[in-house]
């Protein structure tokens, strides 16, 4: 019977951490990092394209960088951050582990507010020996930072995407299928393929959302679901989570917008093909 006992436990300990593995993504993992030794940092509130980190100001810069480019992990800031058109900002938010959908962010914009940013944590570039010029997770991509920007980087100082009016063109993703965006009456199936050269592309939009959802089913999950913990495999368990930010929409060089765009999913690229209209 005791031995019977510790079965059964044991297959409710396996369950629990199935589940927790399954619900944590990437942008969860990033804002769950032990933060012991590193550095809080603060956004200038006069100027969100500058942030500080200890005693120094770094200057965030277009350039971005891929994540085989990035050192130790230093600080973090850790907020979604509302900007008005001066890029001064508005007010912050602490990133809330449980968000599943951030349209919730935007139904708070204050009216002064165009833009919501995300700024997650600052890395060292890799191989660095100073502190001088550094990598912060920001607005989707990894953007180089510097201490003393010349003149010719000065011209390079990172620019924020604005939040469009809603309207028939706005871009949205299906809640039933989280694999396909909407604009009007058109459908686009998200892809596995990678599409990095969609940096070069026209900039079309923002849907500016974040869901887990079933990758089996495309679904969005649930708050309820994602805060249940299951002692004995069950429906939940059999959920395939996926864990999606969705940012900013791209044209792809030498394609037509009406065939395949490009969207942000997290830190890649990833091509969405057009699939039917509604």
């Amino acid at each position: 019977m005791k031995k019977g006992i510790k079965i059964w436990m044991a297959a409710a300990v396996a369950a629990v951490l199935c589940i927790s593995a399954a619900g944590c993504g990437l942008l969860k993992e990033a804002v769950k990092r032990n933060r012991e030794g590193k550095e809080q940092c603060t956004v200038n509130e006069e100027d969100a394209s500058r942030f500080y980190m200890g005693n120094k100001e770094y200057t965030i810069l277009e350039d971005t960088l891929g994540r085989d480019q990035l050192g130790d992990w230093i600080g973090y800031i850790q907020k979604y951050v509302y900007l008005n058109d001066q890029n001064q900002v508005v007010l912050e938010k602490e990133i809330e582990e449980n968000l599943t959908d951030m349209a919730d962010l935007g139904k708070e914009l204050p009216e002064n507010s165009d833009c919501m940013v995300t700024f997650l944590n600052v890395f060292q570039l890799k191989d660095s020996q100073t502190e001088d010029d550094v990598v912060i997770d920001v607005g989707n991509g990894f953007h180089k930072a510097v201490t003393h920007p010349d003149d010719e980087q000065k011209s390079r100082i990172i620019s924020f995407e604005r939040i469009e009016a809603e309207g028939a063109d706005a871009w949205k993703v299906n809640s039933r299928n989280c694999r396909e965006l909407l604009r009007g009456n058109q459908i686009y199936e998200i892809t596995d393929i990678q599409v990095p050269e969609a940096s070069d592309g026209k900039y079309l939009g923002n849907s500016g959302e974040h869901y887990i959802f079933d990758n089996n089913t495309g679904r969005a999950i649930p708050r309820a679901d994602l805060m249940e913990i299951e002692t004995v495999p069950g429906r939940l368990s059999r959920q395939q989570r996926m864990d999606w930010y969705y940012g900013g929409i791209y044209s792809l060089p030498g394609v037509e917008e009406e065939e395949a765009v490009a969207v942000k999913i997290n830190d890649q690229f990833l091509k969405a093909v057009i699939k039917k209209e509604q």
